[in-house]
C-alpha cells in the first residue's frame, strides 16, 4: 500500500511525504510487489490502449519511442507500443494494469502464464496496486474519487466491481 511506500500513515490517503521522492522510484517500488507472471509473449491479442496514470504514460512514452494519447472510454484495437512481431516495445516501462495481467486471478494469462513462486493477486491486491500506482502517478480520476474508491473496497461485494473498472480499458467495466 502507499503508506508502506511513503512513510505515511492511514489509509494511502495523503500525499505528505509522496512527492519528496521521486515518482519513477515510487512506482518502481509499486511494480516491483507484483509477482513475475513470466511472459512468453503470446497475449499480444488481448494488448489494447488501457487506464493508466499520466506518469506511467510518459514513462511508457520515453521507454518505447510511441506517443501515447490518453485513452478515451471508447478506445479499442491494438496497444500503439506493440511492435511488429507483437511484443511489448515498453516491456520494462509497462503501467500497473500490464504489470498485473497475468499475475492477479482476476486477470489470469490465458496461455497458462502465471507467478512461478507466488499466489495469484486478489482482488484486494489488484486494486490497491493499481490505486496506488494512480495516487503516485496522478490520475486518471481526481483524488476524490480515487479515495472513495479506496473506502468502497472495504465491501466485499463491490471489491469485484472496482477491480473490474480498474482493468477495463478507459477505465470503465466491459459489458
Amino acid at each position: 500500500m502507499l503508506v508502506e511506500l511513503a512513510g505515511l500513515g492511514g489509509g494511502g490517503e495523503g500525499m505528505s511525504g509522496v512527492a519528496e521522492r521521486p515518482v519513477a522510484e515510487l512506482l518502481a517500488e509499486l511494480y516491483a510487489r507484483v509477482p513475475d507472471a513470466g511472459c512468453r509473449g503470446l497475449c499480444s491479442g488481448f494488448c489494447e490502449p488501457v487506464v493508466m496514470s499520466p506518469a506511467e504514460r510518459d514513462l511508457l512514452a520515453e521507454a518505447s519511442g510511441v506517443t501515447l494519447p490518453v485513452v478515451p472510454a471508447t478506445t479499442s484495437g491494438a496497444c500503439p507500443v506493440l511492435t511488429d512481431g507483437g511484443r511489448c516495445g515498453g516491456y520494462r516501462a509497462r503501467p500497473m494494469v500490464c504489470r498485473v495481467w497475468g499475475a492477479a486471478e482476476a486477470m489470469a494469462c490465458p496461455h497458462g502464464c502465471r507467478p512461478a513462486s507466488a499466489e495469484l493477486l486478489g482482488d484486494r491486491e489488484l486494486l490497491e496496486l493499481m490505486l496506488d500506482s494512480f495516487t503516485v502517478g496522478g490520475g486518471p480520476w481526481p483524488a476524490e474519487q480515487i479515495t472513495a474508491m479506496r473506502h468502497l473496497s472495504a465491501r466485499p461485494d463491490l471489491l469485484p466491481v472496482l477491480a473490474a473498472i480498474l482493468r477495463a480499458p478507459g477505465g470503465k467495466p466491459s459489458s
